[in-house]
């Protein structure tokens, strides 16, 4: 099934404000660690070193002043959520759930309605054109099928790969977070050794004090990411629409009713996980 207009044009502005946003922390990180470099390099080496650690400490100053300025965290945030809100609501109206179950009136106008106030509520968001927050040709027919047929599909392309998702970014994220505490503890082993070296031969290269700032910024890109919470989240999301998918898959044929509460209680534990996902983020640098 495909998405309303206003869920590609969310998705899209999500995508390259999170793109800007992550290459932007990685370009600042690397930065600071590079100046650290070349300060401890300079105390051995000369001036230019310490004027090449100054134009880096200088450059991430002034990605930390446009990420100040321009928030692209606060626009991936608030594209993000309308573009898992609007996908929700489009799966609610097609396959006739909660609340646009079968006896509701005036389904398309309320559908319109609700992806309205979407929009209404993420300012940073600018949509132009009227079929950006209406249900489209494939929705109306799915809409129009027997429950048998609007199971399969709403398994076969919401749930399954929703699960599949799910289920792959809990495993990566814990891997992630898994090799980040390794490189810690090799980077904090390797500083051990070097700072006793240099308390003992003075003119040993100082690896300390870039070992610490390597770690920094380690530990402010896994707060940036948030490796474990993601993965536990995800484990959680996953466990629940796997619980819900029981619930489908046995449902009586003709029981609309029961069918509505189904999809929508799948569809409320996928938004949970999603302000989950929020939450953590809101309190991330940079946001106000």
């Amino acid at each position: 099934m495909s998405y309303p207009v206003l869920f590609h044009a969310s998705d899209k502005a999500a995508f390259s404000a999170e793109r800007w946003f992550i290459s932007l922390t990685r370009l600042r990180l690397s930065l600071a660690v590079t100046a650290g470099l070349l300060a401890a390099a300079g105390v051995s080496h000369g001036r230019w070193f310490d004027f090449a650690s100054a134009a880096a400490f200088g450059g991430a100053l002034v990605v930390e002043i446009f990420l100040l300025a321009a928030h692209p965290e606060t626009s991936w945030y608030d594209a993000r959520a309308v573009a898992e809100s609007s996908k929700s609501l489009a799966w609610r109206y097609a396959v006739r759930a909660k609340p646009f179950e079968e006896s509701a009136t005036d389904t398309a106008r309320l559908f319109a309605d609700q992806l309205d106030r979407l929009v209404s509520n993420a300012p940073v968001m600018d949509f132009v054109g009227a079929g950006a927050i209406r249900a489209n040709h494939e929705m109306d027919h799915l809409r129009a099928q027997t429950l048998p047929i609007r199971r399969k599909a709403y398994l076969d392309e919401r749930l399954h790969p929703q699960q599949r998702w799910y289920a792959e970014r809990s495993v990566t994220s814990n891997t992630a977070a898994i090799r980040f505490k390794m490189l810690l503890v090799g980077i904090e082993v390797v500083g051990l050794t070097f700072a006793l070296a240099s308390a003992y031969h003075r003119h040993v290269l100082d690896v300390a004090t870039s070992c610490s700032a390597a770690i920094g910024a380690i530990v402010a890109w896994v707060a940036v990411k948030q490796y474990e919470i993601v993965a536990r989240a995800y484990k959680v999301a996953n466990d629940r629409l796997l619980k819900a998918e029981d619930d489908l898959q046995y449902l009586g044929t003709d029981n609309e009713h029961a069918w509505s509460e189904a999809v929508a209680a799948v569809e409320d534990a996928i938004s949970q996980e999603h302000k989950l996902w929020r939450a953590t983020r809101i309190t991330l640098p940079y946001r106000e």
